[in-house]
């Protein structure tokens, strides 16, 4: 892959002018650039890219380390915190993203522009805080809704592109006697993915979530309205708060319900369960009106702006991240990303790449925004609203509100 040096060299000018720093190392010299991630699974694929780059770069070699990922983050911060991070390092999306960011290790990404042209602008946003972009992603699970094809089929059900929508489908289908959604309560994760369909497409601004000032938003008190409703109404399989995940994926995959909510990873789980089930996906859609794409992201990757290989760190993350390296990582690792012209293979993979391409665009995760401590709070609201009456939705939303303000205090 040609590699346009100019941008990258332009990036690397930049850090190094502030960094004080000489220039790179010629090409074809002999150096070595770290490379840190989690993902023993993806071991394979990386290291066939890290071979292909080096082939690109004469003299570069590439030393891949995985740590597992229950250890990963706190090794990764005690690594940065010593001024020993690695040249280019995997980034965890959730909670110990702030963490992360505040070892001070992570190289700003906003003038590389050869990284950032490999993603739209809404596609940015899972690695960035204040404006600042700190990382890129490299893999994604959209959230979705998955629905029966066949049950739809038979009750002359059309895929709901707004609530009035979603709530006539449910309707529907409780009036005939079908379940219209499970959730897996039984796992205080599971019910999150309802929850952040609805606060994407109803807030116009989901990085609240990294302030604890949710009630600036008025979307946020109609998202949880409508969540209140959908289980006032009955659309919830009474129980849910006992169904486990794999309990929840078995129940949708033999008919019992006719959507579930849950991430494009529990394709391939369901079809081992029934290899013949006609599933379709849908961004689940909230007060504003639109469905968008709901990046649940998996790994970003960040640079360390203290690498003595500058240069080989940022045409690195380039590579990885550009769509010829990344079509092949996407098919090899069965995984999505929401970076631009990537070529899936896998039925149902493009059917979960079409979350990401809704003309409305894509949002990250709501939840990512926050702290690990913030994470636990949003999971636990989640939970409440699909297995409980939460009583009136501005008091538990404002309730909501005080306890991730605490959680992002401490």
């Amino acid at each position: 892959m040609k590699r346009k040096i100019v941008s990258v060299l332009l990036c690397t000018a930049m850090v190094l002018g502030s960094l004080g720093m000489g220039v790179c190392a010629e090409e074809g010299e002999e150096r070595t650039m770290t490379f840190l991630h989690w993902r023993t699974e993806d071991k394979a694929a990386f290291e066939e890219l890290a071979r292909q780059y080096e082939e690109l770069n004469p003299g570069l070699h590439i030393e891949i380390e995985i740590v597992p990922s229950e250890d990963y983050a706190k090794t990764l911060i005690m690594r940065a915190q010593g001024g020993e991070a690695s040249d280019v390092f995997a980034v965890n999306p959730d909670g110990d993203f702030g963490s992360e960011i505040a070892t001070g290790a992570l190289m700003e990404l906003n003038d590389c522009e050869e990284i950032l042209d490999n993603f739209s602008e809404d596609a940015l946003g899972a690695g960035t805080r204040d404006g600042k972009i700190y990382a890129v992603v490299q893999t994604t699970n959209p959230l979705a809704i998955y629905y029966n094809k066949a049950i739809f089929e038979e009750y002359g059900l059309e895929v709901p592109t707004t609530v009035e929508e979603f709530m006539n489908v449910c309707e529907t289908l409780k009036e005939n006697g079908v379940t219209p959604m499970a959730q897996g309560a039984g796992e205080s994760w599971m019910p999150e993915f309802l929850i952040e369909g609805i606060l994407a497409n109803s807030m116009e601004d989901t990085s609240l979530f990294a302030t604890g000032n949710l009630m600036d938003d008025p979307g946020f008190v109609e998202a949880v309205q409508i969540a209140k409703d959908i289980f006032d109404n009955g659309y919830i399989l009474e129980g849910s708060s006992g169904i486990s995940e794999e309990s929840l994926l078995t129940g949708f995959a033999v008919g019992n319900y006719a959507m579930i909510s849950t991430g494009t990873w529990s394709m391939s789980t369901i079809r081992s369960i029934d290899e013949t089930i006609d599933f379709g996906v849908f961004n689940m859609p909230g007060s504003k009106g639109t469905t968008k794409g709901v990046s649940n992201t998996g790994l970003m990757l960040g640079i360390n702006k203290d690498s003595e290989v500058m240069e080989d760190a940022i045409g690195f993350v380039d590579f990885l991240t550009s769509p010829e390296p990344l079509t092949y990582f996407a098919n090899e690792t069965g995984q999505l990303t929401v970076a631009n012209d990537i070529s899936i293979e896998s039925e149902d993979l493009k059917m979960a790449q079409e979350l990401l391409a809704s003309p409305d665009g894509i949002v990250s995760a709501p939840f990512h925004q926050t702290n690990a401590e913030g994470l636990d709070v949003c999971m636990l609201r989640s939970v409440a609203l699909v297995i409980e009456d939460v009583g009136d939705a501005e008091e538990f939303a404002q309730a909501w509100a005080d306890e991730l303000t605490d959680a992002l205090s401490e």
